[in-house]
């Protein structure tokens, strides 16, 4: 089951840079290029995990919190299809919590 809720960014957060900007730093320069609509934030943790998506210009579009199991990880992929058609992510702990998310994700 997964629940929803605003979620408060600290001041230092703000403004936030373009996702061009935000993804340059971790995509091959062959994908740099590539328009993402939608940047969506992944902070993982043994059972859980939390989802942020942000619009391309850094609005808030909303928050997911799922299970860190395969039904979590196809519930993120769908919530995240609400928000655009070519979403980038960025996942925090990918040697770890984060490694079974990755395992399944579809740009493997």
């Amino acid at each position: 089951s997964s629940r929803q809720w605003p979620v408060r960014l600290p001041g230092w957060l703000h403004p936030l840079p373009s996702s061009v900007a935000m993804t340059a730093a971790t995509l091959p320069r062959s994908q740099i290029s590539i328009s993402h609509d939608v940047v969506v934030g992944i902070d993982t943790h043994k059972h859980m995990h939390m989802a942020v998506a942000l619009s391309a210009n850094g609005g808030w579009l909303g928050s997911l919190q799922l299970d860190a199991k395969r039904s979590g990880y196809r519930e993120l992929i769908s919530w995240s299809a609400g928000f655009g058609t070519n979403p980038v992510f960025a996942v925090e702990g990918t040697g770890c919590y984060g490694a079974g998310l990755l395992r399944h994700s579809p740009a493997r």
